[in-house]
C-alpha cells in the first residue's frame, strides 16, 4: 500500500479509456474497490456503451494533488443518467501534467460560472502557477465546466477564465487558465516564487 486513497462517495472523477474522450462524472457509490460513477451527460457521446472487462484509468484529486488508478469497467448504463460501475484494479498514484510549477499560496478569490449564472461565488486560491490554480470554491454547481475567477494579488485584482479540470471535496476545483494575456502572465510571474 502505498498511502494513497482511492476515490469516496461524492468525489468528481474522470474516465479515461482508449478512443474515448475524457468523461467527468461523481462517484455516487463505493464498496471496497467497486465505484458507481454516475457520467456528466455533456461528456458522454450518444450510443453510450463499454464492454464489460474493458480497461480504464479513473481520476480524482485530492489534497495532495491529481491521482490516478487503473480499473475494469464491471458494467454501464444509460438509462436514466450513463453510470459506469467499475472495479479499481490499482494502486492510486499521483499524476502530474502540469506545464508551469505550481506554488502553495492562499489569495481571495471570488468566482462566476455560467452553470450558476446568479450566484457570485467566494474562497481561496491552495496554489497557483501561470497555467492555472487550485481553488476552494464551495457551493460550485457539481458539473460546472468553466469559471470566471477574480484572484486579489497584493497589487490588485486579476481576472482569468478557466477551465474546470478536477474537483474534490470539500469544494476544491482543480482550474486551467485559459486566454491568459501576457500582461497577466507577466504579473502572475512577478507575484510567484523564483
Amino acid at each position: 500500500m502505498n498511502g494513497y486513497a482511492h476515490p469516496k462517495s461524492g468525489d468528481g472523477v474522470s474516465i479515461l479509456a482508449p478512443r474515448i474522450a475524457r468523461l467527468r462524472g461523481l462517484v455516487i457509490d463505493r464498496l471496497r474497490d467497486a465505484l458507481t460513477i454516475q457520467l456528466d451527460h455533456t461528456t458522454v457521446r450518444q450510443p453510450f456503451h463499454f464492454d464489460r472487462g474493458a480497461q480504464v484509468a479513473v481520476e480524482w484529486i485530492e489534497k495532495r494533488g491529481v491521482m490516478q488508478s487503473s480499473a475494469t469497467v464491471e458494467s454501464a448504463a444509460s438509462d436514466p443518467w450513463p453510470t459506469l460501475e467499475v472495479e479499481l484494479v490499482g494502486e492510486p498514484a499521483p499524476v502530474d501534467r502540469r506545464r508551469h510549477q505550481r506554488f502553495p499560496v492562499a489569495l481571495p478569490v471570488s468566482a462566476w460560472a455560467p452553470a450558476q449564472p446568479t450566484l457570485r461565488l467566494t474562497g481561496h486560491t491552495v496554489d497557483l502557477s501561470i497555467g492555472g490554480a487550485l481553488v476552494c470554491l464551495p457551493g460550485l454547481a457539481p458539473f460546472a465546466s468553466t469559471v470566471d475567477l477574480r484572484i486579489d494579488l497584493p497589487d490588485g485584482a486579476l481576472t482569468v477564465s478557466g477551465s474546470v479540470r478536477w474537483r474534490a471535496d470539500p469544494g476544491l476545483v482543480g482550474v486551467r487558465f485559459r486566454r491568459l494575456g501576457l500582461a497577466q502572465q507577466a504579473r502572475l510571474a512577478e507575484y510567484l516564487p523564483r
